[in-house]
């Protein structure tokens, strides 16, 4: 992967202090003395400390002002970071966009396990591509919204769900697009959910 992956993006800014590399440790602690961060709110997520270029940097801790992330190569093996103050930055979650290249990128030949999910819970293998191929995603997150009922994807709780669920029912391979309370089958539980959340999301 070769392109920007287009995660959900987060907090942005400019950075008011050099890089600081800690070669003990391996890491970097960035600052930004304008920033308002809550205390390892932002640990697990990405940064792109510099959005002149497309490395990003998993975030290790930070404080209310500052971030810490593990060193690249380049860091490392010049024993000072090359990210400067004044630079702007763009914090990311690994949660794919829309517009994602890696949705329907992965391995075509993976078949996920019956009870494999990805970070959110969500089945592994979420949708089909255009020729109708269900591919896993690149990455730890399947592309697909995060509302429960929300089987397509579409951020809105809806027929189209409706028909999704109504479609697979009484599936119990473990690997049912209309699970949605991931315990592998469809069935009326599964409808309870959807249409408790009916209308959630949708304009």
């Amino acid at each position: 992967m070769d392109a920007d992956p287009e995660f959900f993006a987060g907090p942005s800014g400019t950075w008011t202090a050099d890089g600081s590399y800690d070669a003990g440790s391996c890491r970097i602690t960035f600052a930004d003395a304008d920033a308002t961060w809550s205390e390892n709110e932002l640990a697990g997520k990405s940064v792109n400390p510099d959005i002149g270029q497309m490395l990003q940097f998993v975030i290790v801790t930070n404080t209310a002002t500052t971030m810490t992330v593990w060193a690249d190569w380049a860091t490392i093996d010049a024993g000072v970071s090359w990210v400067t103050s004044g630079a702007s930055y763009q914090m990311h979650d690994h949660h794919l966009t829309i517009e994602s290249p890696c949705t329907d990128a992965g391995d075509p030949h993976f078949v996920p396990g019956p009870d494999e999910r990805d970070i959110d819970g969500q089945m592994r293998v979420w949708d089909g591509d255009d020729d109708g191929e269900w591919i896993v995603d690149m990455g730890s997150d399947e592309f697909g919204s995060i509302i429960p009922g929300d089987l397509d994807g579409d951020g809105c709780v809806g027929h189209g769900d409706l028909g999704i669920l109504l479609g697979d029912w009484g599936c119990t391979t473990g690997d049912c697009p209309g699970d949605c309370d991931f315990d592998g089958d469809t069935d009326h539980a599964d409808l309870g959910i959807l249409l408790g959340q009916w209308g959630e999301g949708c304009p």
